[in-house]
C-alpha cells in the first residue's frame, strides 16, 4: 500500500496545536462546568459527587460536539453502524467488566451492603456513561485520535498506530488532573494514569477496527461502572478512595493484557480491512461499517 507521509515538522506542529486547543477547551469548559454544578447543587439541594461530575461535563460535551460539527464529523459520531462489531472486537473489555460486576455483587451480598437511594444510583450511572464514557471518548478518540490520523493517508498503518498511541498517552496524562483533589497522592494518580494509558490503547484499537465511536463510549462507560460500582451503588468508597486503592501490580497487569490485545487487534492483516472514518461526511455511512 502506498502511504502518504506528512512533512514531519509541519505535521507535528499541526497535531500539537490541535491537541493543545482540545485540551485547553476541556480545561476551560470543565471550570465552567464545575461552577455550574456547584450552583445547581445549591439551588436543588442535591449533594452528590456524581451529580456534580455529570453537570460539570456538559459544557465540555457541548464544545466538543461543536468542534466535531465544524469538522463535518457529527453524523459519524452518532452513527450506530459498526456498534456490534465494536462490542465483538472489544469483547475482552466486556468480559472483564461483567466479571467485576459479578464479583462486586457477590461481595455486596456476602457483606450485607445496602444499596444507595435510586436517585444516587441514577446520577452515578449517568455520570459514568455520559461524563466518562461519552465525553472522554469524544475528546480522545473522536477528536485527538482523528486529529493525528488526519495527517496520514486514511488507510496508513503508521497513521493508525501513531494516532492510537498518542490518544492513549493523552488519555493517561489527563488523569493527572485528579491531583487537584486534596485526598489523592501523586503515586496513586501515576498508577491510575498508567492503567488509563493501557486501556486507552484498547479503546483506540476498538475504535479504528469498528469505525464507530458509540461502541467505545458504551465499553468505556461499562468499564467505569464496573470499577466504581462499590462507590456509586453501595457508597462503600469515594472517588478519591477508589483512586488511592490502585496498586503497581494492579496497573502493570492491565498494561500488559490490554496492550497485547490492542496489538493483536491492530495486526497488519486486520488493519488492511479497516475503512477509515476520516473521509468526507458524504461517505459517513460506509465509514462506520466495521470489519472483522
Amino acid at each position: 500500500m502506498n502511504e502518504t507521509i506528512p512533512t514531519p515538522a509541519g505535521a507535528f506542529w499541526r497535531v500539537f496545536i490541535r491537541i493543545v486547543l482540545v485540551t485547553g477547551t476541556f480545561l476551560l469548559t470543565s471550570l465552567a462546568g464545575s461552577f455550574l454544578a456547584r450552583r445547581l447543587g445549591e439551588l436543588t439541594g442535591i449533594d452528590n459527587s456524581y451529580f456534580r461530575l455529570l453537570i460539570s461535563s456538559l459544557p465540555s460535551i457541548a464544545a466538543f460536539l461543536t468542534i466535531a460539527a465544524v469538522n463535518g464529523r457529527l453524523k459519524l459520531i452518532f452513527s450506530p453502524r459498526g456498534f456490534f462489531t465494536g462490542l465483538s472486537v472489544g469483547a475482552s473489555i466486556l468480559v472483564m467488566a461483567l466479571m467485576s460486576l459479578l464479583t462486586d455483587f457477590y461481595v455486596a451480598r456476602e457483606e450485607g451492603f445496602v444499596r444507595l437511594p435510586a436517585e444516587d444510583i441514577v446520577f452515578f450511572t449517568l455520570a459514568v456513561f455520559i461524563s466518562a464514557g461519552f465525553r472522554e471518548e469524544l475528546m480522545f478518540r473522536g477528536l485527538i485520535l482523528e486529529a493525528v490520523r488526519s495527517e496520514f493517508d486514511p488507510r496508513s498503518k503508521k497513521g493508525i498506530y501513531i494516532s492510537v498511541a498518542v490518544s492513549a498517552a493523552a488519555f493517561g496524562a489527563i488523569h493527572f488532573l485528579n491531583l487537584t483533589s486534596a485526598d489523592v497522592t501523586l503515586k496513586a494518580v501515576t498508577f491510575q494514569a498508567l492503567g488509563a494509558f493501557a486501556i486507552g490503547l484498547l479503546f483506540g484499537a476498538v475504535y479504528v477496527r469498528s469505525g464507530c465511536l458509540l461502541a467505545t463510549v458504551f465499553l468505556h462507560g461499562l468499564e467505569d461502572f464496573a470499577g466504581l460500582m462499590p462507590s456509586g451503588v453501595y457508597g462503600q468508597r469515594t472517588l478519591s478512595e477508589s483512586i488511592e486503592q490502585v496498586s503497581v501490580s494492579g496497573q502493570f497487569q492491565p498494561l500488559i493484557f490490554f496492550g497485547a490485545i490492542a496489538l493483536y487487534l491492530l495486526r497488519p492483516s486486520a488493519i488492511d480491512k479497516v475503512v477509515a472514518p476520516v473521509a468526507p461526511p458524504d461517505d459517513s455511512n460506509a465509514n462506520c461499517q466495521g470489519q472483522e
